[in-house]
């Protein structure tokens, strides 16, 4: 770095500053692409000083060190510029690391706040703002990246504002500008994704987020297709792959970074014989120097060269030095790589010790220079360009991430049983790391299983830290001078490829399914489904694809029994029902009986018709070039594919539907903008809060508000008779499906078709009279026989004027991961926790420690009932042990599990006919239950609508179906409990209590 150099480089240049000149010279340029939606910089902007405004009423300011931890979105974008804008610096963590490793983060960085979910873009942009006058300088820390540590813990490196803002210099390596579109799928906690994000942002370009978990071949060739993607960031690893399996990917780019690794000539060799016209630019840098500290432009001359691809020339305003015995090396003399310039971080946040070790100051020329040693070995060749020759320590790079083995072994060795651990980089091309694989030690007789060892260390280290080959050794090998042979640890490790992934969580439904079908026996047969990291849905899944393979007899509640691989080979090998065998066959009649809950909002409106409480409301913010028409023809495929929308609900000798002989249309209100200055959301809430005559048919009913050219509100209103959560699900997707060949002139392909409501009925009335039928029915009467109602406090005079209160708590995804943690401990889904500690909550506050929870099934048994928009929502009782009081949260769910296992495993037989068995007199209140509990865990798609973005603002569930209704909803970023009561029935004071008192209960539950 030269005099001209220094003099150059602005040092009060900072990252948002940067940015807010762009902002201001063209604020209607695109910032942000992600899927259909697009933000430019001055919607950016605006929302960044929303968020700022709130982060400094939060008391985040000048010296603080915020964690965010939030999805790659236009959200965190957001948040991370607002972060920057209060003078603060940000550490952007991965919300799928495991919760105990964000925690030991979060401490270390000594916050006050985490963020974990925040206001939606689409509500903060109209609000903008103005933010004070904060000044910040570019040497101001803007960054914290954590990386492995040999200490066992992340290492935290503290990064200036001009560590980033140096690498995009007029005249760089490479042009982010106006004009470029950058992709961005980095790991967000990577300093790479600095490069990718900023490096647009303060140039005046367009970042594209890549919407997947990983960026492959397919995904970047969507990104340049849709978002014309011309520059892109790989890591070698990638690179490689995407070489090998499509070279036509990168068609489209005019610049291409690679690098994190050594490079591969034969790799680079077959991509510049393909794309000639890409720049292709090798990046070398530690995290310590923000990013890169030298680059080079390949050339094809570069892959013959005996020293390897070269690492390049310093990146502006950067010093790089090969070093020996404190002096600099002469050309080809080998020494380590050190950086200095602009680009330094201040320190390892914390531990100044490692700083004082790897930051160090030396006298280079009369100069005294501050360096940072990385460890690496190199050398100059006579025209100045640096080569890379290995590591002077353990140290290895594994996909872009820079790990320290000693840190997994750490966390290996500290598990009970285990003695030694080692780990070990392997490689296929003598190279680069291809995996990590563990080897440990335990004690005689110690249970330690290598699955055992997965998931302890799944539940402290991220992904990229946990070795693929993990086994056990009765003793490690060791060298004649008594040290431990890595050479012949490696050899086992490339002798056995094997790895074991037997607990792997997120592979339990495919897994079980696999084994079903192949016969392997590579999971223990009694190991239990939630064991395995399979949740309540993948269990419904689950049962309807082995359904279609080997008949209708294998239902949930028979699964529930014994969910283990064991339990499912019994189901498929046991004889069938006599039922089942018989088949199901559609009902030629056009009048359907109504059972369950169906029947239940069926006699509801027909003893008040114009009680709206029984509509379920949906509202979406809209923002693009909306085809009304397209719209419009795409909800009638909706309608006229499922007969329960279009159906007319009334009483008979019961409730009965009488299914259409013709087709009814559903039309699109559109509510044009109000030249009088009315309020188009409030014109919207009123045409959708009407009742709904489902006596004629009139199912639903959709709106469209006008706000502004090019943005809308689509309101969508479904009466519960028939809508379940399932069903919502399934017409978000159904109607991006519909719209999306309607925009393209054609009718949709849906995935096969929709049953009819006969069909269904049918499959409900086949189980009835069997004796699984009777079986479960005795088993209710014995388990609910006597049970008391729940006593709560009644409500005062003046607070009956209201139908129903609601009220909410949340729980940010920390905490929610401790839980879902502590749930695998004991065999369970979170469902279990979650269930009993509500019911501890309700014995704490109303002193009852006998009584029933209404819990809502989905009642979709088969395949063919997932296909349908309906309610088919059913209910059971769960009557948990009675306890006493001062029960621990892990006693409860001892005691508790049976209880709640069996209440699932007889969810076939409808609720109403328990009751009618059961003969309970007449009290005016639901029979056997009075509250609620429901874990609200349905998927729930994005509607995508092409060539806009849509944003769910709203969504007002019915009313509750008992005095005192919870439900649980998972976001984004942890779970939101929602409290719905009768304010007739309960005193809003005592639901107040009951949400502080399961608050209370979860998070000291949550605490390691």
């Amino acid at each position: 770095m030269d005099r001209a150099e220094k003099a150059a480089f602005q040092h009060g240049q900072v990252i948002h500053e940067a940015f807010v000149r762009h902002a201001a010279l063209t604020p209607q340029a695109t910032a942000l692409l992600q899927g259909p939606r697009r933000l430019t910089y001055d919607e950016l902007d605006r929302a960044s000083t929303f968020y700022a405004n709130e982060l400094l009423l939060a008391g985040i300011g000048p010296g603080c060190k915020l964690p965010v931890v939030l999805p790659r979105s236009m959200e965190l974008v957001a948040v991370l510029l607002a972060v920057l804008k209060t003078g603060a610096a940000y550490a952007a963590l991965d919300p799928r690391w495991p919760a105990e490793r964000i925690k030991r983060i979060a401490e270390a960085l000594r916050s006050s706040l985490t963020v974990t979910c925040v206001l939606p873009l689409s509500k903060t942009v109209d609000i903008g703002g103005v933010i004070p006058d904060i000044p910040c300088r570019g040497t101001d820390a803007a960054t914290v990246f954590f990386t492995s540590g040999t200490s066992g813990t992340p290492r935290g490196v503290v990064s200036p504002h001009q560590a980033t803002t140096r690498l995009f210099q007029k005249g760089s390596f490479a042009d982010f500008g106006s004009g470029h579109t950058t992709a961005s799928a980095a790991a967000i906690s990577w300093d790479a994704f600095t490069l990718e994000l900023w490096g647009p942002l303060v140039s005046g370009g367009t970042v594209a987020l890549n919407d997947a978990d990983y960026l492959l071949p397919s995904t970047l060739k969507s990104l340049v297709g849709e978002h014309g993607v011309d520059t892109a960031w790989l890591t070698s690893s990638l690179f490689n792959m995407f070489v090998d399996e499509d070279l036509s990917c990168f068609h489209g780019l005019s610049q291409l970074m690679i690098g994190g690794e050594r490079l591969s000539p034969e790799y680079v060799g077959r991509f510049l014989n393909a794309h000639p016209e890409i720049s292709l630019i090798n990046g070398y840098g530690p995290v310590e120097s923000c990013v890169f500290a030298t680059t080079h432009r390949i050339r094809p001359e570069d892959i013959t060269h005996s020293g390897g691809i070269p690492l390049g020339r310093a990146v502006p305003v950067t010093d790089v030095y090969v070093i020996h015995d404190g002096r600099r090396c002469a050309p080809e003399e080998e020494g380590e790589i050190c950086v200095g310039g602009a680009g330094l971080a201040h320190e390892y946040l914390n531990d100044a010790e490692a700083t004082a070790e790897r930051f160090v100051h030396l006298n280079l020329g009369g100069e005294e220079v501050r360096l940072y040693r990385t460890g690496d070995i190199g050398y100059t060749n006579s025209a100045g360009l640096l080569h890379y020759r290995g590591r002077a320590d353990r140290q290895v790079k594994l996909r872009g991430h820079r790990i320290e083995p000693h840190e997994i072994e750490r966390h290996c060795a500290a598990l009970n049983g285990v003695t030694h651990a080692v780990v070990v980089p392997v490689s296929t091309d003598g190279q680069n790391t291809d995996r990590l694989a563990l080897f440990y030690v335990a004690g005689p007789g110690a249970p330690v299983t290598p699955s055992a060892v997965r998931r302890a260390l799944s539940e402290s280290l991220p992904g990229y830290l946990v070795p693929e080959q993990i086994d056990r050794l009765d003793a490690l090998p060791i060298t004649p001078n008594g040290k431990t042979d890595y050479q012949h640890i490696l050899s086992l490790a490339r002798a056995s490829r094997r790895a074991d992934d037997a607990g792997d969580a997120t592979g339990a439904f495919h897994e079980i399914l696999r084994i079903v079908e192949s016969g392997a026996d590579t999971v223990d047969p009694d190991a239990a489904f939630a064991a395995l990291g399979g949740s309540s849905l993948d269990a419904l899944r689950l049962c309807a694809r082995l359904q279609s393979r080997f008949g209708p007899h294998i239902t949930v509640s028979r699964f529930m029994r014994d969910p283990t691989l064991r339990g499912v080979l019994t189901l498929i090998r046991e004889k069938p029902p006599e039922s089942a065998l018989s088949g199901i066959h559609p009902s030629d009649s056009s009048t359907v009986p109504l059972r369950g809950m169906q029947a239940h909002f069926s006699m509801a409106y027909e003893t008040s018709p114009a009680d709206t409480s029984s509509a379920c409301r949906l509202t979406w913010r809209v923002i693009g070039d909306l085809d009304v028409v397209a719209l419009e023809r795409a909800l009638n495929d909706v309608h006229d594919r499922h007969q329960a929308l279009r159906a007319a609900y009334r009483l008979a000798e019961g409730p009965v539907a009488d299914l259409p002989s013709g087709s009814r249309s559903i039309r699109l209100t559109v509510l044009p903008q109000d030249t009088q200055g009315g309020d188009p959301r409030t014109r919207l809430s009123r045409r959708l809060a009407g009742p709904l005559r489902i006596d004629r048919g009139e199912i639903w009913r959709c709106v469209l508000a006008e706000l502004d050219e090019r943005v809308f509100l689509l309101g969508v209103v479904v009466h519960h008779v028939a809508f379940d959560g399932w069903s919502q699900s399934l017409l978000v997707s159904e109607l991006s499906t519909a719209y999306s060949s309607r925009r393209n002139g054609s009718a949709p392909a849906f995935d096969g078709a929709a049953p009819t409501m006969a069909f269904l009925a049918n499959e409900l009335s086949e189980f009835s009279g069997t004796p699984d039928h009777a079986r479960q029915i005795e088993y209710w009467t014995s388990v609910l026989r006597g049970i008391p109602e729940l006593e709560m406090p009644r409500p005062a005079e003046q607070e009956k004027t209201q139908r129903s209160g609601r009220l909410t708590f949340f729980l940010e995804e920390v905490v929610v991961h401790e839980l879902n943690t502590m749930a695998k401990r004991y065999g369970s889904t979170v469902f279990l926790l979650l269930i009993v500690g509500y019911d501890m909550a309700v014995r704490e506050v109303f002193g009852q420690y006998d009584f029933g929870i209404g819990v809502p099934v989905t009642g979709r048994f088969t395949e063919e009932s997932l296909r349908a928009i309906t309610c088919l929502t059913d209910m059971v009782c769960v009557r948990l042990p009675r306890g006493r009081a001062g029960d621990s949260l892990t006693h409860r769910l001892e005691v508790s599990r049976e209880a709640v296992r069996g209440a699932l495993a007889h969810q076939g037989v409808r609720f109403g006919d328990v009751v009618a068995a059961l003969r309970l007199p007449r009290t005016g209140r639901n029979p056997c239950f009075q509250t609620i509990f429901a874990y609200q865990n349905n998927e729930q798609p994005d509607l995508v609508l092409d060539g806009c973005s849509a944003d769910l603002v709203a969504h007002d569930g019915s009313e509750p179906l008992a005095e005192v209704q919870c439900e649980v909803w998972p976001t984004r970023g942890g779970l939101l409990v929602d409290f719905a009561y009768r304010a007739d029935a309960v005193s809003a004071e005592a639901v107040r209590r009951l949400a502080a008192a399961y608050e209370d209960v979860l998070r000291r539950g949550a605490r390691p």
